[in-house]
């Protein structure tokens, strides 16, 4: 999976935390919190990905449908949810909010003859990949999210990146694997 990554040379990525960490003792602003946290990732060797550039990089496949997923690490399934100006919704279950990513209007662009509207969504859902225990995180596995490359909606996927949410669009790359032929069994299975 090609995605743009943003990255910041170390000493220059340590120079700004040491600038946020200062900052936030005088303004608690949240956005302060953010900055911090993303030169913190990237001062310690990770890349930053904003994955609202990465699906509208990605774009639709041959059947109209996101090129990549995102999930919440913990679930076995995901839903998108498509609407008519281009913006997308990532949840674990059709018509709730127990947890989302939105990706804003124009994100795709849909050919004319496809036939949906904003009160009848197009509507898909396929297997989430499993985290290998090389790369299980500390903490829960809620607290992160995978993003991986879907060919076709109802088969196994590819290329899974684990992440974690910084803001709306910016996630710090964790790890990326490839699946083997027994993760992608189990997962058909799950």
């Amino acid at each position: 999976m090609k995605i743009d990554k943003i990255s910041v040379p170390k000493n220059k990525a340590k120079e700004l935390w040491l600038q946020y960490h200062q900052a936030i003792t005088e303004k608690n602003y949240k956005y302060l919190k953010e900055m911090k946290s993303l030169y913190f990732h990237l001062k310690n060797g990770r890349k930053v990905i904003d994955i609202y550039e990465a699906f509208k990089n990605a774009g639709l496949n041959q059947f109209n449908q996101p090129k990549l997923a995102i999930s919440r690490a913990d679930k076995k399934e995901v839903f998108v949810e498509l609407r008519p100006n281009g913006s997308c919704k990532f949840s674990d279950e059709i018509w709730k909010e127990k947890w989302s990513v939105y990706l804003p209007e124009g994100t795709f662009t849909y050919p004319e003859t496809l036939k949906f509207s904003y009160f009848n969504p197009l509507t898909y859902n396929t297997k989430v990949p499993i985290v290998p225990p090389l790369f299980l995180p500390r903490s829960h596995l809620r607290n992160y999210h995978i993003l991986f490359e879907v060919e076709n909606w109802k088969s196994v996927t590819k290329d899974p990146i684990l992440i974690k949410r910084i803001t709306r669009n910016l996630f710090v790359i964790l790890a990326f694997w490839n699946l083997s032929p027994l993760e992608k069994a189990l997962i058909k299975g799950r």
